[in-house]
């Protein structure tokens, strides 16, 4: 029988409130050929004691003396350096692996062949009590294939549930970890998967205890941050789709209402970049993706046999350009996050803490009618 190694790993800063039972539902897995990385961020807490208490020859530590605050990548790239199984399992130190998680998510991954696997999450508060909620029946559905999350994604939003999440290691270690982003870290990464080609499969079967609570990164206190932060972060994310090396036949998919796209033969496969930035820079709400999308079409456009394949294919030119700049100016200022930033990019955030909020009251309001009973 095939048993792959599977590396979980989890990072840590001041979580002596929940390590241990991540800890201890990695240790309860029904799977046994595991190995876990612990990645101590410089805490200040006991989290480190916990941590080191657990003496299984399976378990790795890493200890960083600095922290380097809310890091995104930073940390999955540190753990992907140092993991050895053919499948990562990346687990936040508030969450709880169920029993079968990993032969759950490995044998989706095997069985269909699969890149990246997403089990179902089920909600529960601070204590462990469920909440009667799960990711794909209360909060996003399974939309489809690959095209259909690659297309939620170019809007700016995610249904994809990261502490659901079971991926390829080769797969992961082919694309670029981008260190500098936070918010849309997760995002970009099944973007660039996908984009290249990775497959992608889902567990309807709840695999995570998703713990809802008020330190998590996606809280409203992290709001100012957010805001401050989004402009900056959506230039970066929508890079990983103007930079791409997608087909005709894939932008054809992932864009089917485009006359552009629909315009392209087999032979056109170097006018592909102008067209999935044209669709960004006209199509799209967020004004930072249109702002990114205008510089792509502005270096396209400069060079002069490309120029050219473009004005005879779709009789657009830099005069275009030019005009749509002109007509419809975008102005950023560190207000414009708040002004204009489209709700899929804010909303992905406050949505998810919205959910929570709600969760907990339901919970709070059963709880009390049962007691008054």
């Amino acid at each position: 029988m095939n048993a792959p190694l599977v590396t979980v790993i989890t990072s840590y800063y001041n979580d002596q409130a929940f390590l241990k039972d991540a800890i201890d539902s990695v240790l309860a897995q029904t799977y046994k050929n595991w190995e876990l990385i612990l990645i101590n961020h410089a805490s200040t807490d006991s989290s480190r004691d916990i941590a080191h208490s657990y003496k299984d020859e399976r378990i790795k530590h890493i200890d960083l003396h600095q922290n380097y605050g809310a890091t995104g990548n930073f940390l999955a790239h540190t753990g992907l350096k140092n993991a050895n199984g053919e499948f990562i399992k990346f687990l936040s130190a508030d969450d709880i692996l169920k029993p079968n998680a990993l032969n759950t998510l490995l044998q989706a991954a095997l069985t269909n062949q699969a890149d990246l696997v997403f089990g179902n999450l089920e909600f529960i508060d601070i204590h462990k009590n469920l909440l009667g909620k799960n990711w794909f029946e209360h909060h996003y559905p399974i939309l489809g294939d690959e095209i259909a999350y690659l297309q939620a994604l170019l809007q700016g939003t995610s249904p994809l549930p990261f502490p659901g999440n079971f991926i390829r290691k080769k797969v992961a270690e082919q694309i670029h970890l981008d260190c500098s982003i936070i918010l849309n870290a997760d995002m970009r990464n099944w973007a660039e998967i996908l984009l290249n080609g990775g497959k992608l499969c889902f567990v309807k079967e709840p695999v995570v205890l998703y713990r809802i609570h008020s330190g998590q990164m996606c809280s409203v206190h992290a709001y100012d941050n957010i805001i401050k932060r989004s402009a900056f972060e959506a230039v970066r994310f929508i890079k990983v789709f103007l930079q791409s090396s997608l087909s005709v036949n894939k932008i054809k998919e992932l864009l089917p209402l485009d006359p552009y796209a629909q315009l392209l033969t087999e032979t056109d496969s170097l006018l592909v970049p102008f067209v999935l930035a044209h669709h960004v820079a006209y199509h799209t709400k967020n004004i930072f993706y249109r702002w990114s999308a205008r510089l792509a079409l502005a270096d396209i456009l400069d060079n002069p046999i490309l120029r050219t394949a473009i004005e005879q294919k779709f009789s657009f030119s830099i005069k275009n350009i030019r005009q749509e700049i002109t007509e419809n100016p975008i102005y950023l200022s560190h207000n414009q996050p708040i002004r204009e930033a489209s709700f899929s990019t804010l909303g992905y955030y406050f949505f998810r803490k919205l959910f929570s909020i709600i969760l907990l009251r339901d919970y709070r309001h059963k709880n009390n009618f049962l007691k008054k009973r």
